[in-house]
């Protein structure tokens, strides 16, 4: 929804001011629409833009990018087109407008029409698609680059880490012409969300200046193998920590059934006057579901409320789950309800709450509305089926599902599900089925 009112006109101006603004002014009232789009203040943006008497293309840029930047992406479009002249940093800028509104079409569109492009522009775009999962576009544009710098290695060596291919990525890394803090961090990142910890410390122990992004890739890696006493002492050598430093290691106690050390940790972080994120919450909250600290989730809940965090998706799920562990699936249902922007893990997670409490009928239920609203199960929906299938002793529903999981939706049934059934066939007498 944008915050400029759509009531104005868009172009409307206010009365002018009497005198024509000096350079200086111009460019105070500039830095200072920058400001406030920055910090989420349109309106205010919008009105100090339209009070000036003197506008230059750096004024219409900063008004433009204050648009797109608080979710008004129509409304910078608009500017676009008004602008009575354009730039390269104008054309960069609604270019990386598009793509941070997840429009990454319109941004090549944009991209294809520029009358001059400089390395800003290449990096843009193929910075863009990569994070958009557009990888194939984005190594295409990368190819064809004329000049190429240290920020388009980086997004493609990330890029290929992210779709799994590391070895691509090392190779492309290791050609570099020049690396920087960044290019260490994703390559060392890259290798240990793809499991490969023995080459993330060899990258680790070689990196000529350890910067807090490669050093919280080490501590998530350490923490993924299990290693959480070394995750720790990193964690403990770093002077002056930063919230995501903060949040991997309070996940990596979570993850590794640690939620005491999670929780203690927490504490230490509010101590510091670090302001929490929905990652930190979710790092609390299921640590308080492992624990069966109902008080304490409750709490976490109501901080998210007062603080606004509630809006995260992902927070609200951890929030379900945990509910439903402390055995209140009422407030897990009433949490889902109010959901305004549901996921598959939304769905899963309710379906999943409802089969540990043994209430098959909702979990149809559930699943039926699901396919209504055009989301489509996977592999942990139909295990949560089978598990509620397995309480309720319901033993032909559970062939069928099962069936329909792999004809209907052609997912191939994994070790868990087999498991699910064989159980359920065994407690239900049916051994030569089992």
């Amino acid at each position: 929804m944008p915050f400029y009112s759509k009531t104005n006109a868009l172009f409307r101006c206010a009365k002018p001011l009497p005198h024509a603004m000096s350079p200086r002014e111009v460019f105070l009232r500039n830095l200072r629409i920058g400001s406030l789009g920055r910090a989420g203040q349109l309106d205010a943006a919008r009105q100090l833009f339209d009070r000036m008497a003197t506008r230059d293309t750096v004024s219409w840029n900063a008004i433009l990018t204050a648009h797109w930047q608080n979710s008004d992406l129509e409304g910078s479009k608009r500017l676009f087109d008004s602008m009575p002249q354009r730039n390269t940093v104008s054309w960069n800028s609604i270019i990386a407008g598009c793509l941070e509104n997840g429009r990454p079409d319109e941004a090549l569109d944009y991209f294809a029409k520029m009358p001059l492009r400089n390395v800003a522009s290449w990096n843009a775009i193929v910075s863009g698609l990569v994070k958009l999962d557009r990888f194939e576009e984005a190594e295409r544009l990368f190819e064809a680059m004329p000049v190429r710098n240290v920020i388009s290695y980086t997004a493609m060596v990330d890029g290929l880490a992210r779709k799994g291919e590391v070895d691509r990525a090392r190779d492309l890394f290791d050609r570099m012409p020049k690396k920087n803090a960044v290019s260490w961090a994703a390559m060392i990142s890259g290798c240990v969300e793809n499991g490969r910890y023995e080459e993330a410390r060899y990258l680790f122990d070689r990196i000529p200046e350890k910067n807090l992004a490669a050093i919280t890739a080490m501590i998530t890696g350490y923490c993924k193998e299990g290693n959480v006493e070394k995750a720790r002492g990193i964690f403990n050598g770093i002077r002056h920590k930063d919230l995501i430093c903060w949040n991997a290691m309070m996940a990596g106690y979570v993850h590794n059934g640690h939620g005491e050390e999670a929780l203690k940790l927490h504490i230490q972080m509010q101590k510091t006057g670090m302001k929490p994120d929905h990652a930190t919450l979710i790092a609390v909250v299921t640590a308080c579901s492992a624990l069966g600290l109902l008080q304490q989730g409750k709490r976490t809940h109501a901080f998210a409320i007062k603080t606004k965090l509630l809006l995260n998706v992902s927070l609200c799920n951890a929030l379900i789950t945990m509910y439903s562990k402390c055995g209140c699936i009422g407030d897990s249902q009433f949490l889902f309800q109010n959901i305004q922007n549901r996921d598959l893990v939304s769905w899963n997670t309710i379906i999943a709450a409802c089969s540990q409490h043994g209430d098959y009928d909702n979990v149809l239920s559930l699943f039926n509305e699901m396919e209504e609203k055009g989301m489509i199960p996977n592999e942990i929906t139909f295990l949560s089926i089978l598990s509620a299938c397995r309480h309720a002793t319901k033993v032909e529903e559970s062939l069928n599902w099962f069936n329909l999981m792999m004809s209907k939706y052609r997912i191939h049934p994994r070790a868990e599900h087999y498991a699910c059934l064989v159980d359920m066939l065994c407690r239900a007498g049916h051994l030569e089925k089992a």
